[in-house]
């Protein structure tokens, strides 16, 4: 039989990958050792256990929640299970912020009692995070592309950095996602630091990452060089090589073919 999952457990992300792979070996070595936990006739928790036990063909125990606290319940069971990074606690809180309570049946000891959905601060609280780092996820989860949301979820990328990329056009998320993990971190910076003039150390700083950039090739240097060229060049205190280097830069980008930089 195949079970549906409840919202609350959707607030994690599924693992996938060699962690399934080798999940499933172990299930199918040492069987199931933990139940699925069950709450109104869907898998409030095991969804990883339940997926691998299909794959290895063995049987797993259900049991039924019959507490008071679903959303402590399946919090609790995750955070003391998973070691998630601050960013994927955040992207949990994110997708639990604003959900609704439905009067009792989600109620937690954590929440106010009569509030009508679960707020972004209480979210924040029983995930361990700030409120700062939600509003971040929120960004993440309401304008990243999936690829994007994805390798937060699967703890590669922070969730500052991804909320900056995040507020990009879709075409330029993917073709800096397609890039790697170093070039979402840059062009988040790159994004930050844009239209603000920057000297002193951090113009340093952005000035290494732009010479850096310009020896990756076009992927990198198409969208996350542009924004940094444009923020550098708004200082004054650059030195006639640091101009020439970048008109060279600004040259590679206008000489690239347009289906790599945009």
């Amino acid at each position: 039989m195949n079970y549906e999952y409840h919202p609350l457990a959707n607030i994690f992300p599924l693992i996938e990958g060699q962690a399934f792979d080798d999940l499933v070996a172990d299930i199918r070595t040492n069987g199931v050792r933990e139940p699925i936990w069950m709450y109104q006739h869907q898998i409030l928790d095991g969804r990883n256990r339940y997926r691998a036990a299909k794959e290895a063909g063995v049987k797993c125990e259900l049991r039924t929640y019959d507490g008071d606290d679903p959303v402590g319940f399946v919090v609790s069971l995750n955070l003391h299970r998973r070691h998630l990074t601050e960013s994927q606690r955040a992207m949990a809180a994110a997708k639990l912020a604003n959900m609704p309570l439905g009067g009792a049946q989600y109620r937690s000891a954590n929440l106010q009692t009569d509030a009508q959905s679960v707020s972004q601060s209480d979210a924040a609280k029983l995930l361990n995070v700030s409120t700062r780092t939600v509003a971040a996820a929120s960004k993440v989860k309401d304008g990243a592309i999936q690829e994007l949301t994805q390798a937060v979820e699967r703890g590669e990328v922070s969730v500052s950095a991804a909320a900056a990329v995040a507020a990009m056009p879709a075409e330029q998320q993917a073709e800096i996602v397609a890039a790697g993990h170093d070039a979402i971190r840059m062009a988040a910076k790159a994004k930050r630091a844009h239209g603000k003039p920057q000297t002193g150390p951090k113009a340093d700083a952005m000035r290494q990452e732009l010479k850096e950039a310009s020896e990756r090739g076009a992927s990198v240097i198409c969208t996350s060089g542009r924004l940094l060229l444009a923020a550098i060049e708004e200082t004054e205190s650059l030195t006639q090589e640091e101009r020439d280097l970048l008109s060279q830069i600004a040259a590679a980008i206008s000489n690239h073919n347009s289906m790599e930089c945009f």
